[in-house]
């Protein structure tokens, strides 16, 4: 039994060996073809580094935007709200100006049908 024994596991060995070959071959890559995997590897790289930098110039460029943006708005409203302010208070004024002309010309005509009655009181 020895000897068959041996020459079965040589045999399975062997064949092992030749599927491990086979699929070694299979998979592996030629130095060429690696070569070029690597290169456009790279170049993506490459790429990606130039879109990375041209994003952060863009973003630095809408961040001098916005704080310019900012800064205007400031400005804007420093001079605006004064100005606001001293529109509402010609609406208080002017609401209150027309509240005092409304009371006296109230009185005037209750003062108006008052006489008016007592006329016909007295016709």
């Amino acid at each position: 039994m020895a000897p068959s024994n041996h020459k079965w596991r040589k045999k399975t060995a062997k064949v092992r060996t030749q599927k491990m070959k086979a699929w070694i071959d299979l998979h592996q890559m030629t130095e060429t073809e690696m070569n070029e995997e690597i290169t456009a590897k790279n170049e993506k790289i490459k790429s990606l580094e130039k879109e990375k930098i041209q994003l952060t110039n863009e973003t630095k460029d809408l961040q001098t935007k916005i704080v310019a943006h900012e800064m205007f708005e400031t400005q804007l409203k420093k001079k605006i709200f004064p100005k606001v302010h001293a529109v509402r208070n010609l609406q208080n004024e002017k609401t209150q100006l027309l509240n005092d002309l409304k009371a006296p010309q109230e009185q005037i005509k209750e003062h108006i049908i008052n006489d008016k009655k007592q006329r016909e009181e007295i016709n």
